[in-house]
């Protein structure tokens, strides 16, 4: 086993946080930070210079989001080793990091006891999912909606009607209709208003 630190790159768009981040992990001699961030584009820049062993990424960033860096990183190192780290429980946005290739989904309420064990987790190989995430997994149905219903979805949101969506998405009234039902379906949802309700709540949408 290297006795180097495991070197660890930050990101999070506030500057609290990330002070915060380096002062939890001063307290593990196997565990170094090479770099801390504000943005996604910023991060992906660095991580090519630093190749750090382990990245934790904010979920919620300006511009390019976790999901979007994560796939950014690992299209040019696919072995990169993510971290995400959120606010949000919706089980779509754990879904979105997983198919992006994250190998760890922490929940901020509860980062101070985890985020060391995720860290040296991640380093080691393993992968890194708290049992409330897990469980979020377990009870959501397994709806996911396609690119196309997120966009009419996102557009609902916004209060248009099908002949509207159909005229921003360039597609019949008739195949919008087709894609409201899917969504709603999906959402388990009896009707457009509680369609984006549930979206919001489940991380599909933002409020």
């Amino acid at each position: 086993m290297s006795d180097e630190p495991i070197r660890v790159l930050f990101v999070d768009d506030h500057p609290i946080v990330r002070a915060g981040f380096a002062s939890l992990i001063q307290k593990a001699r196997d565990i170094t930070s090479v770099g801390e961030v504000a943005t996604g584009e910023a991060a992906v820049e660095l991580f090519r210079k630093l190749k750090p062993d382990v990245t934790v990424i904010d979920l919620k960033l300006p511009g390019m989001d976790a999901i979007a860096t994560t796939r950014a990183i690992r299209k040019g190192f696919p072995e990169a080793r993510i971290l995400i780290l959120t606010v949000y429980e919706g089980d779509e946005n754990i879904r979105r990091a997983l198919d992006a290739g994250c190998v760890g989904y922490l929940l901020k309420e509860s980062v101070r006891e985890e985020l060391i064990y995720a860290i040296r987790t991640a380093h080691n190989g393993g992968r890194c999912f708290p049992t409330k995430v897990q469980q979020i997994l377990t009870d959501s149905p397994a709806a996911v909606l396609t690119e196309r219903e997120l966009e009419v979805l996102g557009w609902i949101a916004r209060g248009k009607d099908n002949k509207g969506i159909g005229k921003e998405l360039e597609i019949s009234s008739e195949t919008v209709r087709v894609h409201a039902k899917r969504i709603l379906s999906k959402l388990a949802a009896s009707n457009r208003t509680q369609a984006v309700a549930n979206a919001i709540r489940k991380g599909v949408l933002r409020s």
